[in-house]
C-alpha cells in the first residue's frame, strides 16, 4: 500500500484517541474488518484501509513507525503465532516488529445507519471555521458544540459566528470540537438512538448525539444599527495585534474611537498596572451622527472573532456602546465596560 495515503489514513482514526487515557486499551489502533478504528468512547473515527488482517496495537508507537518510513509504498502482515505486526518498507531491507495486543478487549462499535441527511464541503468548512466561538466552561456544555440544522451556529456567549446551511439534515445536531476539526469534503450525516455518523469517501466520524440545550442565538443578534463601519481586514487585525500586546492582563480591554470625520479609527488599550499604553490610527469609512463613539472589547475575543472572517474587507454593524456589533453579518462580539 501508498506510504503517504496510509499515514493520512492512520492520522484520521488517531485524532479521536485520547492523549491521556484512563483506559489503556484506548490508545490503541483496532484493525478491523479492513478498517482502522480509533476511539474515546464518546468519539469514534472508523478509516478504510487495504490491510484485512485484524489486530490492536498501541497507536502512537505505530503511527510514529509509519512516519520514519521513507518508501513510497510498505506492506502490513502478522507474525504466525499473530502477537506481532510486521510492519515492511518496499525497496529496503527494515522490518518493524510491534507487539499486538487483545483485540476482544476493544470497545463494541456503536451502529448508525439511519440516513438524516447532508452536509456540503461548504457546510463542513463552516462547521470547521467555527472552532474559535466554541467555549470551554464545563458548566455550559452546550456550548462547546456547534449548532447544527438549517443553520450552523457556535457561540461561547461573548462571541458567536453563525450561516446558513447549504445541506439539509432533518433533526438538529450539535457537532464536538473533536469532530468539527477533522470535517472536510462532503458528508452523509446519520442518527440512530444515541449516536451520530457523518460519513464521508473511505471514513466515517460518530459521536455522541446528546440531548443538550442550545440558546435561543437568533434573539441576541441586533436587529438595527446606527453606524456602518468599514475597513480593510489586514490592516483592522494588525491593529488589534499591536494594541493587544499593552492591553491589561485581566480585562484584555481595548477600545475603538470614532470620530465625527469618518475617515479613521482609533484603536488603543491602556495597562495601568505597568503604565503601558497603545495607539493605532487606521483608514476606515464611517458616519458618526453625533459626536464621537467609542466602544470597547476584550482584543483577545475580538482577535477569535477575526479569524473566523476570510474576507478581506470588513463590514461592521455598530449600534450602541453597550451593544453587540455584528462583522460581516456572520459574527457576533459582545462588547465590555470602559474602564479608565
Amino acid at each position: 500500500m501508498k506510504t503517504k495515503e496510509f499515514l493520512s489514513q492512520l492520522k484520521i482514526a488517531k485524532a479521536v484517541i485520547p492523549s491521556n487515557s484512563v483506559l489503556p486499551i484506548l490508545d490503541s489502533f483496532c484493525f478491523i474488518d479492513g478498517n482502522v478504528i480509533g476511539t474515546d468512547i464518546e468519539h469514534w473515527a472508523i478509516v478504510e484501509t487495504e490491510i484485512k488482517k485484524d489486530f490492536l496495537v498501541d497507536a502512537k508507537i505505530f503511527l510514529n513507525v509509519v512516519k520514519t518510513i521513507k518508501t513510497k509504498e510498505l506492506s502490513i502482515e502478522l507474525s504466525e503465532d499473530e502477537r506481532h505486526v510486521l510492519i515492511k518498507p518496499i525497496g529496503v531491507s527494515q522490518v518493524f516488529k510491534l507487539k499486538t495486543n487483545n483485540l476482544d478487549d476493544f470497545p463494541k462499535i456503536p451502529e448508525c445507519e439511519t440516513p438524516v441527511g447532508k452536509l456540503t464541503q461548504k457546510d463542513a468548512f463552516n462547521i470547521s471555521n467555527a472552532i474559535p466561538a466554541l467555549s470551554d466552561d464545563l458548566r455550559r456544555p452546550g456550548l462547546a458544540k456547534v449548532f447544527v440544522s438549517k443553520e450552523y451556529c457556535a457561540t461561547d456567549a461573548h462571541v458567536m459566528v453563525w450561516g446558513k446551511i447549504e445541506g439539509k439534515i432533518k433533526k438538529p445536531i450539535l457537532v464536538t470540537k473533536k469532530i468539527a476539526k477533522l470535517l472536510k469534503g462532503e458528508y452523509l450525516v446519520y442518527n440512530d438512538a444515541a449516536w451520530v455518523g457523518l460519513r464521508s469517501k473511505g471514513y466515517t466520524l460518530m459521536f455522541r448525539d446528546e440531548e443538550l440545550k442550545f440558546p435561543n442565538y437568533r434573539a441576541i443578534i441586533p436587529k438595527e444599527h446606527n453606524i456602518l463601519l468599514t475597513c480593510d481586514k489586514k490592516e483592522f487585525s494588525q491593529a488589534t495585534a499591536a494594541v493587544l500586546t499593552c492591553c491589561s492582563s485581566t480585562t484584555r480591554q481595548g477600545v475603538i474611537t470614532l470620530e465625527e470625520d469618518g475617515e479613521t479609527m482609533l484603536i488603543n488599550s491602556k495597562d495601568l498596572d505597568f503604565e503601558n499604553e497603545m495607539s493605532v490610527e487606521i483608514p476606515a469609512r464611517y458616519e458618526v451622527k453625533s459626536g464621537r463613539f467609542k466602544i470597547g472589547f476584550n482584543f483577545n475575543r475580538m482577535k477569535r472573532a477575526l479569524s473566523m472572517i476570510k474576507d478581506d474587507t470588513l463590514k461592521i454593524k455598530l449600534s450602541e456602546e453597550n451593544r453587540a456589533i455584528v462583522i460581516n453579518d456572520k459574527v457576533l462580539i459582545m462588547p465590555i465596560s470602559i474602564s479608565d
